[in-house]
C-alpha cells in the first residue's frame, strides 16, 4: 500500500489548518481561511473533509447575496478531543472501523485510495492530539 508521503513532511497541513481556525468558535470562510494558512486549494480541500470526518472541525453553508458560501469552525467536540484521551480514541476505533467497512464494500481499484485517506486521517488526529499538548 503506498502511504501519503506528505504526512511525513516537515510541514504539517492538519496542525496548520488548525492552528488558523478561530478558537471562539467563529465559523471562517475558507477564502479567509485559505489566506491564514498560505497553502493551495488543493491542499486545504484535502485536509479539510479528513478534519470533518474526525468530527474536530464542522462544516457550514452560508447564504448571501451572491452565492451560497461554506463556513467551517472548530466542533462542539473539539475541547474534548483536545483535552480528553479516551475521547480521541473513540474516535481513532470510530475511523478504523469506517476503514474496514468501506475497504470490503470498494471495488479493488479503490481499495488502497481508501486504506490511504482513512490511515492518514488517523494519523492526522494522532499528530494534531501530539500539538495540542506539546
Amino acid at each position: 500500500m503506498n502511504i501519503d508521503k506528505r504526512l511525513m513532511q516537515e510541514r504539517d497541513i492538519i496542525i496548520e489548518v488548525l492552528e488558523a481556525l478561530p478558537k471562539d468558535g467563529c465559523p471562517i470562510r475558507v477564502k479567509e481561511l485559505k489566506k491564514r494558512v498560505k497553502m493551495s486549494s488543493a491542499s486545504l480541500y484535502k485536509v479539510l473533509p479528513q478534519l470533518e470526518m474526525m468530527g474536530i472541525i464542522q462544516k457550514n453553508r452560508v447564504h448571501s447575496t451572491r452565492a451560497i458560501g461554506v463556513e467551517y469552525s472548530l466542533s462542539k467536540d473539539f475541547e474534548l478531543f483536545s483535552k480528553n484521551l479516551d475521547y480521541m480514541l473513540g474516535i481513532i476505533n470510530k475511523l478504523i472501523l469506517e476503514s474496514f467497512k468501506k475497504y470490503a464494500e470498494a471495488e479493488k481499484d479503490q481499495k488502497d485510495i481508501i486504506f490511504d485517506t482513512y490511515l492518514s486521517s488517523i494519523i492526522g488526529l494522532l499528530k494534531a492530539y501530539k500539538a495540542l499538548h506539546k
